[in-house]
C-alpha cells in the first residue's frame, strides 16, 4: 500500500449574510518513507528548523503552541517569524514588531501547511524558548 499525503487549506469569511471561502488541497502518494512531527523551541535568535530524517521535505507545517494573546489588551503576545533565508531579524519601536526577511509570521495558536515546503526553514520568536510545532513530510 502506498503511503498517502493528504494537504488541505481553508479560508473563510462571513458578515452581516454575506459570505466568502476557498479550499485547497489534494492527495498525493509518498515517493519517500519519512515523515517527523515535533516540537521546536525557538528564541530570540535565528535558528534552522530541524527536519530531522526527512532529507527533501515535500510538505511542511508550523503552529506557533504560545497562548494566542494578552486578553486585556487584545495584543499577540508571542510572533514567531518564518523564512527560508537567514538571518530572520525583527525590531520593536514604540511597541511595533517589524520582521526583516520574515516569509510568514504567526501568532500565538496560528498555523500554516506550506506544500512545496522547501528543504531549509529559519525561525526566530519575540521571546525566549516559544514552542512550534513542526510536521515535514518527504517527497
Amino acid at each position: 500500500m502506498a503511503n498517502e499525503i493528504t494537504y488541505s487549506s481553508r479560508i473563510a469569511w462571513a458578515r452581516g449574510g454575506e459570505s466568502v471561502s476557498l479550499s485547497a488541497g489534494d492527495s498525493y502518494t509518498q515517493l519517500g518513507n519519512t515523515a517527523i512531527g515535533r516540537v521546536d523551541y525557538i528564541s530570540l535568535t535565528t535558528v534552522a528548523i530541524d527536519f530531522g530524517t526527512v532529507d527533501d521535505p515535500a510538505f511542511v507545517g508550523f503552529r506557533n503552541e504560545a497562548p494566542k494573546f494578552n486578553a486585556t489588551t487584545g495584543i499577540p503576545l508571542v510572533q514567531i517569524f518564518l523564512a527560508t533565508v537567514t538571518p530572520v531579524t525583527f525590531t520593536i519601536v514604540a511597541g511595533v514588531v517589524t520582521a526583516t526577511n520574515a516569509s510568514i509570521i504567526l501568532d500565538g495558536g496560528q498555523g500554516i501547511c506550506v506544500p512545496n515546503g522547501g528543504i531549509t526553514w529559519y525561525a526566530i520568536s519575540t521571546t525566549a524558548t516559544t514552542p512550534l510545532a513542526v510536521v515535514a513530510i518527504q517527497r
